[in-house]
């Protein structure tokens, strides 16, 4: 499980495939809380609720908050995105920050803007669109010709500005598996369900036959 701000995902290593997927999750689904200042609950329990939800088997977590994150992106490889949906959010001085529709290359407090879940969208699916549009972008340039050394320097990236269960040395060994992927093998995807009056409600049939899928 990744959790950025307010949004949360699941990330699934096929290594048969070999494939990666990424199930994006909504911040309005009824599985997720967060107080006034929209902190989320603590991420062992956001990790349980998924599990339990979902029958599945986390193996780690990867929490990210503002400033770790903005680090990330500022000392990772720059990256292009398409962003379909304008958006805005408030930075760290407060100040609202519009982001147009169209090609960005994004620095780290416009990608936590854009995909951390405390921004001003119209609506869930424009929200979820650019995280989309984020993601492929930053996808895009790790799994452009990737060896097991350069997905070594962005797991060391990940770890050094993330809290986590897990450490570099409980990756090492898939990173070979990950170095035989391209941007062909990966799928970012959302789970299927309905509006209610509780927030967005997860068909967890459909939930799981998707997980299974992948």
């Amino acid at each position: 499980v990744i959790r950025i701000g307010r949004l949360s995902m699941i990330r699934i290593l096929n290594t048969d495939s070999p494939k990666l997927s990424f199930i994006l999750m909504r911040t309005d689904s009824d599985l997720f809380t967060f107080d006034e200042n929209g902190n989320g609950e603590d991420i062992t329990r956001v990790v349980n609720n998924i599990q339990n939800a979902y029958g599945i088997t986390v193996n780690s977590y990867e929490d990210f908050e503002q400033t770790a994150f903005a680090d990330f992106i500022n000392n990772s490889d720059s990256f292009e995105c398409d962003l379909p949906y304008n958006m805005s959010f408030k930075d760290t001085n407060k100040m609202t920050v519009h982001m147009e529709k169209g090609e960005h290359i994004l620095n780290g407090g416009q990608a936590w803007g854009v995909i951390s879940g405390n921004g001003t969208y119209e609506s869930q699916e424009e929200y979820i669109a650019n995280v989309e549009a984020v993601l492929e972008g930053m996808l895009s340039v790790i799994f452009d010709k990737p060896t097991t050394d350069s997905l070594t320097e962005v797991a060391n990236l990940i770890f050094d500005n993330c809290t986590s269960d897990a450490t570099i040395e409980d990756v090492q060994n898939y990173l070979s598996v990950y170095a035989q992927l391209s941007m062909d093998d990966i799928t970012i995807t959302e789970f299927e369900g309905e509006e209610t009056s509780e927030g967005f409600e997860v068909d967890i049939d459909k939930a799981k036959d998707l997980i299974s899928d992948l």
